[in-house]
C-alpha cells in the first residue's frame, strides 16, 4: 500500500506547494478566509502553533505573506506535490481501489492515526480510511496530546513514537509538541533512502 500510494503520488503533476506556519490552527485558518485562497488546505497541525498549508503555489503564497504580514513566522517546504491537498484528488479512487486489497487486521498494540489524533479502534481502518488519511490533515499534535491522556509519559520503555519519512528531519513543531506542558516524549526518526 505504501509503494502504490508513492507511485500514484509521483504519477500526479508536478506542482502546487506548502508551508510551515507558525500560528494556530484557528489563526492559519483565518488568514485563508481572508486571502480567498479556497485552494488551500490544512495539511497539518503539528502542535498549538504549528500548521503546514498546503495547496495551489500562488494561493499558499498569498496565506504565507498575509501571516508574515500579521508577524507569523513561515516557511517554504521543499516538496514535489502539495500533499494534502485538492490537488491530490485525481489519485484517491485508484488509491482506495488499491488498498481495497489489503487484509486488515486489528492492532495488537495501541496505535495513534494522524488522520483522527486518536488511537485506532478495532474495524476502523479500511480502503476508504487510506483516502481520506492521503488527502485530510495530519492531526499530530492531537495524537501526541492522547498519547499524553493515555498515561505514555516519555518515561520507562515502552515510549516510542517514530516518524517514517524521507530524511526524518526535527521539525520545531514537533519539538514543541513533544516538550509542551503536558507531553514528554521521544521521538524516533527513520530516514527512507531514495
Amino acid at each position: 500500500l505504501v509503494l502504490a500510494r508513492g507511485r500514484l503520488m509521483g504519477a500526479l503533476p508536478a506542482g502546487g506547494a506548502m508551508a510551515s506556519c507558525q500560528a494556530s490552527e484557528d489563526r492559519v485558518l483565518a488568514a485563508i478566509e481572508r486571502c480567498g485562497a479556497r485552494s488551500v488546505s490544512i495539511a497539518a497541525v503539528n502542535g498549538p502553533a504549528s500548521t503546514v498549508v498546503t495547496g495551489e503555489r500562488a494561493a499558499v503564497d498569498r496565506v504565507a505573506r498575509s501571516l508574515t504580514e500579521d508577524g507569523i513566522t513561515t516557511r517554504n517546504l521543499a516538496v514535489s506535490h502539495a500533499f494534502h491537498s485538492a490537488l491530490l484528488d485525481p489519485m484517491l479512487a485508484q488509491l482506495e481501489s488499491e488498498a481495497a486489497t489489503v487484509e486488515y487486521r486489528a492492532p495488537l498494540i495501541t496505535v495513534m492515526s494522524n488522520l483522527t489524533g486518536r488511537a485506532l479502534a478495532a474495524g476502523e481502518v479500511d480502503a476508504a480510511y487510506w483516502r481520506k488519511h492521503a488527502r485530510h490533515a495530519v492531526r499530530f499534535s492531537a495524537g501526541m496530546q492522547e498519547l499524553a491522556d493515555l498515561g505514555c509519559d516519555g518515561g520507562g520503555d515502552g515510549a516510542r513514537v517514530s516518524q517514517l519519512g524521507e530524511g526524518g528531519h526535527d521539525d520545531a513543531g514537533i519539538t514543541e509538541t513533544l516538550h509542551g506542558p503536558s507531553v514528554d516524549l521521544r521521538v524516533h526518526h527513520l530516514a527512507l533512502d531514495p
